[in-house]
């Protein structure tokens, strides 16, 4: 099933993909994480997909606002871009490029 409301691209084998962002956000001295209220339930990072057209850093400060009502604007520090084949989500993907960035927080941000 192809999404349409995300950024996705067939390669050359054939295989379809979904492009997707997360944040390891850092305040004093601990990583934040969220307990998954979907399956699979699990503590997580804030994370998902990039919409059509948008770009990775606007993203993952966008699923950061979404997931954790942290409304920083940057900077963020890209950690990593990888590819992660066997990947499943529930848009119909199995495949995933991610990009994971880094933000370090402060005590007014965290509220």
């Amino acid at each position: 099933v192809i999404d349409h409301n995300v950024t996705w691209w067939v390669d050359a084998d054939r295989t379809y993909w979904h492009e997707s962002v997360g944040v390891v956000a850092v305040w004093n001295g601990k990583i934040l994480v969220m307990l998954r209220q979907i399956f699979p339930f699990a503590y997580a990072l804030p994370a998902g997909h990039l919409d059509a057209g948008e770009k990775p850093e606007p993203a993952a400060l966008r699923e950061l606002a979404e997931e954790m009502g942290i409304t920083q604007q940057g900077p963020l520090a890209l950690i990593k871009t990888f590819d992660m084949p066997g990947d499943s989500c529930r848009r119909g993907s199995d495949h995933h490029r991610w990009h994971l960035y880094r933000l370090g927080l402060t005590e007014q941000q965290i509220g």
